[in-house]
């Protein structure tokens, strides 16, 4: 990764934590130009466009980002909330599984996402 990928990214998680997500995604946008191979960077953003409502955009980017890295469980269980809110719920289940597999320290957040489907 490019320094300047990487500092648009760390100010897009800056712009995210402040609630701007807007500009956090500008920001995204602008690491995604100089780094397209940074799985986290579209992460970020798809996490951005999920809080915003924008669920397919989301998994667009959680799409993206497994393809880059698919050994990162939290990416996983993020496009699980995605499927979630889209009502995949069968697809969100399979993600929040795998997303334990890969990291088992979600397995709380996954018995709490899939009792929430169930309720």
């Amino acid at each position: 990764p490019t320094k300047d990928a990487i500092i648009y990214n760390h100010r897009g998680v800056a712009y995210h934590q402040l609630r701007n997500y807007k500009q956090a995604i500008a920001d995204y946008d602008k690491s995604i130009g100089l780094d397209p191979k940074d799985a986290i960077i579209y992460n970020n953003r798809g996490k951005s466009y999920y809080i915003l409502g924008n669920y397919k955009q989301a998994m667009a980017d959680y799409d993206k980002a497994i393809e880059l890295d698919q050994k990162n469980g939290r990416i996983y269980f993020n496009r699980g909330d995605a499927y979630t809110q889209l009502g995949n719920y069968q697809q969100a289940i399979a993600d929040f599984d795998r997303a334990v597999e890969l990291d088992p320290k979600l397995e709380d957040e996954r018995k709490k996402a899939v009792k929430n489907i169930r309720c």
